[in-house]
């Protein structure tokens, strides 16, 4: 076996490695629902894109047994190969994780928070789920607050639409076309 093919098998031995952790520590036994399973899913993309980042960096690092047995220039080509795939798992990871939490959040808002629920830690005790861990408020912490100010900066509203069933958080920014 060539030098190459054992860095190949120790990538997949790595990332196989990482997905076993989760595995071992009862990672399919939070799946439950839809919800849950776009969940664990984003979970895993997580692991395996951070998995190949950190092998990205051991091979740019120049380590000299790695450049001496395999070649500085199949190690490069090899961490250029890993680049696009490690970043389509990290962004998958996040819309994954987006949108299995949106699916298990519960009720959403109520209209009386609302108001201020783009304010920093502003939290109600309406809206909370039943059996929620916790002393029954819910907490908003600073990510919708985050947003907010985002939104402001770039000349951008954001709102909470009440059509929805449990409200929906909209973002609307205005359009600036360039001319040439």
């Amino acid at each position: 076996m060539r030098a190459a093919d054992l860095m190949v098998a120790a990538v997949w031995l790595s990332v196989a490695s990482a997905v076993s952790l989760w595995l071992a520590y009862g990672g399919l036994n939070q799946v439950t629902d839809p919800a849950s399973a776009i969940t664990a899913v984003g979970i895993v993309t997580g692991l395996v894109g951070t998995d190949l980042i950190l092998v990205m960096l051991v091979l740019a690092a120049r380590i000299p047994a790695i450049d001496r047995v395999v070649g500085q220039d199949k190690t490069m080509a090899f961490h250029r190969r890993l680049g696009k795939p490690a970043l389509y798992l990290i962004l998958a990871h996040a819309v994954l994780l987006t949108v299995g939490y949106a699916m298990s959040d519960g009720p959403g808002f109520d209209p009386a928070t609302a108001a201020t629920a783009f304010e920093r830690f502003s939290s109600s005790r309406a809206g909370t789920r039943p059996g929620a861990p916790g002393d029954g408020t819910r907490h908003y912490g600073l990510g919708l607050a985050i947003v907010a100010e985002i939104a402001r900066r770039h000349d951008g509203t954001v709102s909470i639409d009440q059509s929805h069933p449990g409200g929906a958080v909209v973002c609307s920014f205005p359009l600036a076309l360039r001319e040439r």
